[in-house]
């Protein structure tokens, strides 16, 4: 394995097993790698979800008598394709999982850690909120914009390494590719103290397919049904 400072050797040589791993990335930061180390015994979330949809305008009142139209929220991103592949790294008398996440068309790969026994990983790639809606005119008098929908989740795939196999069915990590929330609608103008509506909240997006668990040689060893809340 090619280290990319002398900080990264030193780093290693506190953590019996960990050059296991053999992963480089072209653009490796020791430090923040040594954060995600130390983060192993914590309970910590990861996000790879998709983009928040473009919030729409608000109507502009120009005159007593004419107003530019306002308009609705853009729909949210679906989550991304990840590759995740767990490994297991003994450390004295202990294990630690490595969990190296590539996001689909990324030229890096994240690196992760866990202790399955005093920590635990959230990786989500959940579809993006809908942007709001903008809000309606007081002047003509007209209703808000409505929300944007949700985007649909993404998709997870699980490769456990044979020094992981163990660990399938840890609590340790769990991976979510819900839909995204839709987005508020924008609020109704007012006129003669009264209240022309509110605009639709966008829909809820779609959950990602089933989440799979592989083994290296792609034998399928669990299917995590989809849930969208």
């Amino acid at each position: 394995m090619t280290t990319a400072c002398p900080y990264l050797v030193c780093l290693l040589s506190l953590m019996p097993g960990l050059i296991s791993i053999g992963y480089t990335q072209k653009k490796h930061d020791p430090a923040r790698a040594a954060t995600k180390f130390f983060k192993r015994n914590k309970t910590y979330d990861i996000h790879y979800d998709g983009h928040t949809g473009k919030h729409g305008h608000n109507a502009l009142d120009l005159f007593k008598f004419m107003s530019r139209e306002g308009s609705d929220g853009g729909s949210g991103g679906q989550g991304p394709c990840l590759q995740a592949r767990i490994s297991a790294i003994p450390t004295g008398d202990s294990i630690i999982l490595a969990i190296d996440i590539t996001p689909d068309g990324a030229v890096q790969t994240d690196h992760y850690y866990v202790n399955p026994r005093h920590g635990k990983i959230f990786i989500f790639a959940n579809g993006g909120e809908g942007g709001w809606g903008g809000d309606g005119s007081d002047v003509i008098f007209t209703r808000g914009y409505s929300g944007g929908n949700g985007g649909q989740g993404g998709i997870i795939d699980m490769m456990y390494d044979s020094s992981a196999l163990a660990f399938v069915d840890c609590p340790c990590i769990i991976a979510r590719n819900l839909g995204g929330k839709g987005g508020d609608g924008g609020s109704g103008g007012r006129k003669d103290n009264q209240d022309a509506g509110p605009g639709q909240e966008g829909l809820w997006g779609d959950a990602g397919p089933p989440i799979c668990k592989k083994d290296m040689n792609g034998n399928i060893l669990r299917i995590l049904p989809s849930a969208n809340r």
